[in-house]
């Protein structure tokens, strides 16, 4: 399972450089999908803020599962 993120940074927030934002929409099954996504959520955010800075990043990672725990 593929997940995207991005890092940015913001003009006039020199304390919020870099900023992380999580996909909420993943995990993908290609590399190439990823990175679209992440493209795609960096022009989202560039609407909402103006951005000097950014970059798509993609990391692989196994499907965490939950573990219950049992109360004795």
């Amino acid at each position: 399972m593929i997940y995207s993120f991005i890092i940015v940074c913001i003009l006039n927030s020199p304390t919020e450089c870099p900023v992380k934002f999580e996909d909420e929409l993943g995990p993908y099954n290609t590399t190439a999908e990823c990175y679209l996504r992440g493209a795609e959520m960096i022009a989202l955010i560039s609407y909402k803020f103006p951005i000097t800075a950014a970059t798509a990043n993609c990391v692989q990672k196994e499907k965490e599962d939950k573990v219950e725990e049992e109360n004795t």
